[in-house]
């Protein structure tokens, strides 16, 4: 009797567990394209249609609204890396600097034709970049909104960016199905791979300086060997069948990998195994928060808000 009973106990405390709900910030039925952190870990940035919102984490509240700078949605958003700039992408083909102080646009860089559909900036904040819908790539000087390159070699979107640590490679992703490096002190072509067999959705370094992940529409996870620049090969393939991988993004220590899925999967694989939350609707970015005692992630769905999700959320397989 006993035995049954501390099963019982153990089985309601097992589903508790893994029936914990996520936080939402904001509306629950909001459709949020992207998400951002600011270097302090406290200012989470998110969009919301034509505006761009700021939260604080530590009161799960609204605490500021960038506004007055786009005409159409907001899609893409990233933070310098000491927080005093933020960049913004959208709709409208917009790509504004703005001032975190005052949260009033210091500079738009430009005003595209196409969708602007990433924003970066490099490691050591001096450079900025953007994807376009219209296949190209713009890289401009932080200081003085220079156009320093318009990178133009895929054949299709331009839909995922990310700049190396040492601040020299430019990695974008396309739906031409091609991963591609730059050079950014010649603005050249200096790699392209084919591995993919659909869209590219994303594309992340490790801060290690030695692996780049992508990601795409055919459900594969791509790490990419870089520590031979001669021969960079995959080094591991996951593949999520029948779903769509929309988001990567390395943590700090580049030991973690944060994925977004079409199916509302969020998916942190770490050296020790794999972390899972489903939710009803698409992840569009995934993304890591700082707390020290548990692993925790933000994610911005397609008509779900977004979400904070610890651990204690996730089911772990190893």
């Amino acid at each position: 009797m006993m035995k049954n009973v501390l099963l019982i106990v153990f089985l309601l405390f097992t589903i508790t567990l893994y029936a914990q709900k996520a936080k939402t910030l904001g509306s629950k039925h909001q459709v949020v394209w992207d998400v951002a952190i600011h270097p302090d870990y406290t200012n989470l940035a998110s969009t919301s249609g034509h505006d761009i919102l700021i939260w604080n984490l530590n009161a799960n509240d609204l605490s500021g609204k960038y506004k007055r700078g786009h005409t159409d949605d907001v899609t893409a958003l990233a933070y310098s890396i000491d927080g005093k700039k933020l960049i913004s992408g959208g709709i409208d083909g917009k790509v504004i600097l703005w001032n975190t102080s005052t949260k009033e646009p210091d500079k738009i860089l430009m005003t595209e034709e196409g969708v602007i559909t990433a924003v970066k900036f490099s490691k050591n904040g001096k450079l900025a970049a953007a994807a376009s819908s219209s296949d190209k790539i713009f890289v401009w000087e932080v200081a003085d909104g220079k156009l320093l390159y318009t990178l133009t070699a895929h054949t299709d979107d331009v839909t995922g960016l990310d700049f190396s640590i040492d601040h020299n490679i430019l990695a974008s992703a396309g739906a031409d199905h091609a991963v591609i490096l730059w050079d950014l002190l010649t603005g050249a072509l200096s790699n392209i791979f084919v591995e993919h067999s659909s869209w590219v959705r994303d594309i992340s370094f490790s801060n290690k300086g030695n692996a780049l992940s992508s990601v795409g529409d055919d459900g594969q996870l791509i790490i990419w060997n870089l520590e031979n620049n001669k021969y960079i090969k995959p080094i591991e393939k996951s593949k999520f069948s029948g779903d769509w991988l929309l988001s990567v993004l390395y943590n700090e220590q580049g030991n973690a990998i944060a994925l977004g899925s079409r199916k509302g999967k969020v998916i942190v694989k770490t050296e020790f195994g794999s972390y899972l939350y489903k939710t009803n609707a698409p992840v569009n970015k995934v993304i890591f928060l700082r707390d020290q005692n548990k692993l925790m992630v933000a994610a911005a769905t397609y008509g779900k808000g977004i979400l904070i999700i610890s651990a204690t959320d996730m089911k772990f397989s190893d």
